[in-house]
């Protein structure tokens, strides 16, 4: 290839010195590494079946730099790196396991190829493909691997590895002809073996087993409404479905009032998404998403953003000069409900034709919601 083993180190720290530079968030550094700093890596890697000590040498960077990045402490536990996202863990790439992994499949592939011209090449190499496939799997890292799965699956019969979509897109020869001969790849669930070795700890791994077994955290509700770790995209959400309100009312000749400062009699201040005023009218409406748990969910919603402002009432006259206030929710389902209620803004606002921004704006909450669901399925 070109490359001698030094080089690798070499390329690798040089890229991770550079992203350590970059003015980028730790969240996102992280992001760029696993995703386009170490894939730089795996076709040379798995092409020039490089030595599990160059492997391990390159795992070693990746861990420092990975730790430098979060301001994490050396001897922090490499199960969290390793374990999968839904585990409390980074999911970052393993390439002493990963790469022997793929070389495996190559092989396996390569072994069951009908082609003559493949086959001849391991007969004038006087290479025994088969052996050389044994030996990898022979590999300690690998060898440790298998046997955990193996009295996992002992235990649990019935229960099947989840895939893991950092190993899936690792590239590998497989034979075209025969694509349902793909070779099995046995080491798919190697991030389990991480996890296990995390969770035995006595310090670091204490009570981590409970995060894993948390299901709430992983719902649709959950996540649409609630995680932390995706709040700046909720927030986006809520914002671009304002301004997209803001603006088609705004055609129809409303002045509009963004997230006004209000400070009520007993001194708390109350930021209301938006109040539109046109002569003497005033509308203060607030913008929700929702998931839909049960047909009531969405109308509790809405009563509740047209209440929650009541108490306001001659500061918002104030500020605007109007008389006639009227206090409304605007909620979406997080999955594109637009709740009918929302229409009685409209008939306020003397709004005949809203049909069709309804549509609109159900369509751009279910594109947000599915880049919210994206967002976490990859942290």
């Amino acid at each position: 290839m070109g490359w001698r083993d030094r080089e690798w180190s070499e390329k690798l720290k040089a890229w991770t010195s550079a992203l350590q530079a970059a003015a980028l968030r730790p969240a996102h550094k992280i992001e760029v590494l696993k995703t386009h700093v170490i894939p730089r890596l795996y076709f040379h890697l798995i092409l020039s079946e490089v030595s599990q000590n160059t492997l391990r040498k390159l795992d070693q960077i990746i861990r420092n730099a990975t730790k430098e990045l979060l301001h994490l402490p050396p001897h922090v536990t490499d199960g969290i790196l390793y374990s999968r996202n839904g585990s409390g863990g980074l999911g970052m790439p393993k390439l002493e396991v990963q790469i022997p992994s793929a070389i495996v499949r190559k092989r396996e592939a390569l072994e069951k190829s009908t082609d003559r011209i493949i086959r001849a090449s391991f007969q004038y190499r006087e290479e025994c493909n088969t052996d050389t496939i044994g030996g990898l799997r022979m590999l300690k890292v690998l060898k440790e691997v298998e046997d955990f799965l193996a009295s996992k699956s002992d235990c649990n019969p019935d229960e099947e590895d989840p895939g893991n979509p950092v190993e899936a897109a690792l590239p590998m020869v497989e034979d075209q002809d025969r694509p349902q001969d793909k070779p099995e790849n046995r080491y798919a669930a190697w991030r389990e073996w991480e996890f296990e070795k995390w969770k035995n700890l006595i310090s670091q791994g204490a009570g981590i087993a409970y995060y894993q077994n948390d299901n709430i955290s992983k719902t649709l509700s959950h996540i649409s409404g609630g995680c932390p770790f995706v709040k700046t995209a909720r927030i986006k959400r809520h914002n671009k479905i304002l301004d997209r309100l803001r603006m088609y009312v705004s055609k129809y000749g409303w002045t509009t009032y963004i997230e006004p400062r209000l400070v009520a009699k007993d001194g708390t201040l109350w930021k209301p998404d938006l109040i539109f005023r046109k002569d003497q009218k005033i509308a203060l409406v607030d913008v929700t998403v929702r998931y839909e748990d049960n047909n009531m969910s969405l109308e509790k919603a809405w009563n509740e953003k047209r209440l929650k402002y009541n108490h306001l009432g001659p500061e918002i006259m104030e500020l605007t000069g109007g008389s006639q206030l009227e206090h409304f929710g605007f909620v979406l389902g997080a999955r594109g409900k637009c709740l009918d209620l929302n229409n009685t803004l409209f008939t306020f606002l003397g709004i005949k034709r809203y049909k069709s921004f309804a549509q609109q704006v159900s369509r751009l909450t279910i594109s947000l919601t599915l880049e919210l669901l994206q967002i976490f399925g990859d942290r």
